[in-house]
């Protein structure tokens, strides 16, 4: 039953949000990581790398203090990429299980705000991210400015799936829910909004878990390089004139600018799908990206679409909401809109030039002149289990490709280290004695 003392306006939330403060100063005290972000793997880590550093200052040695400088700087990012990857990862599985109790507290309920409320209370101490989202969501939903309220949550909220979840919350606050063939739509699209979490949560993991190694194997020869040159340097005395003249420092920053480029080329592979990526230097990958994206706007569509106050431009909307790729394109057909739905939507469909986003975009032109969006989106509805397997098998698709391009990426600096910096200088000593010996035999 629902406790009433708590329901009283502004405050309704307020033994939640104490007990949430509560848990997180106690969350604090017994994990500094929580709070702090990095400094405990770095204060790990750091300090050795640190030391080394240190050393190479005092040593005079600029190579080796440019070298361990780059190392602590890049694995200090690493880490913090590593932390944030996990945190959205972990996010995610959160906001599963909050989806999962709002399902169970809208059959007791029957709204999705109070549903929304219960779920919180229901969320374990250890969910306190989670928990605070949720709070934030209900809050938008009391708020005195329910509009100034979502912007502001749109554009905070850490991912497209909280905002999806506000998303329909807010529409059938404001809407109502309704049944088709005798179920909730906002039950069902609760259920469609988790199927698209689970996706996002496999693509992730495997990424993850093929990738993180790349991020440590790219900086090895930072680590490595001075080693090398010392111990190549006492076992065959004549290295030593190379390494410490202009050719060693020569081949020594081709090998650090491998590391750097190579570096920047695997963190900007790991976010293509956060903002574009490496764009220009893989069109395939981006393509792949925009076409994962259409198919989720396709998925809120769906969700919309047996809403009959809803009208065409609040469906672009809400899909200009969660794009990333089509955001801008999206934005100047809602500008538009006023002035002719049907032509802003024909040139939407020419600025972002995607096959699967123009049969969107016919179907939205459809919902502008005789048809309601229930009816003109009918088939796309029926095909929804087709879609879902064509984005599963998308997401596998961009992960094996990157991958394959994270790997040869990554092993680049110590092919560079090898040839560069430790056969190369050994050829040029060899030919310098062969030259010698001949010069001798004349």
């Amino acid at each position: 039953m629902t406790p009433i003392c708590w329901f009283s306006g502004e405050n309704r939330l307020s033994p939640v949000k104490k007990s949430r403060r509560k848990r997180f100063r106690v969350k604090r005290l017994l994990d500094p990581v929580s709070h702090f972000g990095n400094n405990r793997l770095l204060f790990r880590y750091g300090l050795p790398i640190g030391a080394m550093l240190l050393l190479a200052l005092v040593s005079g040695n600029v190579l080796l203090a440019v070298c361990y400088g780059l190392l602590v700087y890049m694995s200090r990012d690493t880490l913090k990429a590593y932390r944030t990857g996990r945190s959205k990862l972990t996010l995610l599985k959160q906001q599963l299980h909050m989806d999962e109790l709002i399902r169970a507290k809208y059959y007791e309920t029957g709204t999705a705000d109070e549903a929304v409320y219960e779920a919180c209370i229901e969320l374990d101490a250890s969910e306190w991210e989670i928990r605070g989202h949720g709070e934030r969501i209900y809050d938008v939903l009391t708020s005195a400015d329910m509009e100034k309220a979502l912007f502001e949550y749109r554009e905070s909220a850490p991912n497209r799936y909280l905002k999806l979840l506000l998303s329909l919350v807010y529409i059938t606050r404001e809407y109502g829910d309704t049944k088709v063939e005798g179920q909730s739509i906002f039950m069902k699209n609760l259920s469609y909004l988790s199927d698209e979490i689970r996706l996002e949560m496999a693509k992730r993991e495997k990424l993850n878990h093929e990738l993180k190694s790349l991020n440590a194997i790219v900086l090895v020869p930072l680590a490595a390089m001075w080693p090398v040159a010392d111990y190549a340097g006492k076992r065959f005395e004549p290295l030593v004139a190379i390494y410490e003249g202009p050719t060693g420092y020569l081949l020594a920053g081709l090998t650090v600018a491998a590391v750097v480029v190579c570096y920047y080329l695997l963190r900007r592979l790991q976010k293509v799908d956060e903002g574009g990526g490496v764009r220009r230097r893989s069109r395939r990958l981006y393509r792949e990206a925009a076409e994962l994206e259409i198919h989720g706007l396709m998925a809120i569509v769906m969700m919309l679409m047996h809403h009959e106050r809803m009208a065409v431009e609040d469906v672009v909307e809400w899909m200009e909401m969660y794009s990333e790729h089509a955001k801008e394109p999206l934005q100047r057909c809602l500008n538009e809109m006023t002035a002719g739905e049907e032509e802003a939507l024909e040139r939407l469909d020419a600025a972002v030039g995607l096959a699967e986003f123009s049969r969107l975009v016919g179907k939205l032109k459809q919902a502008t002149m005789d048809l309601t969006l229930a009816q003109a989106f009918d088939e796309m509805e029926r095909e929804r289990r087709f879609f879902y397997e064509m984005r599963k098998e998308l997401d596998q698709r961009q992960v094996e490709r990157k991958m394959s391009m994270g790997k040869m990426i990554g092993f680049v600096p110590m092919y560079v280290m090898v040839l560069a910096y430790v056969a190369a200088p050994m050829l040029l000593v060899s030919f310098r004695e062969m030259d010698t010996y001949f010069n001798t035999l004349t």
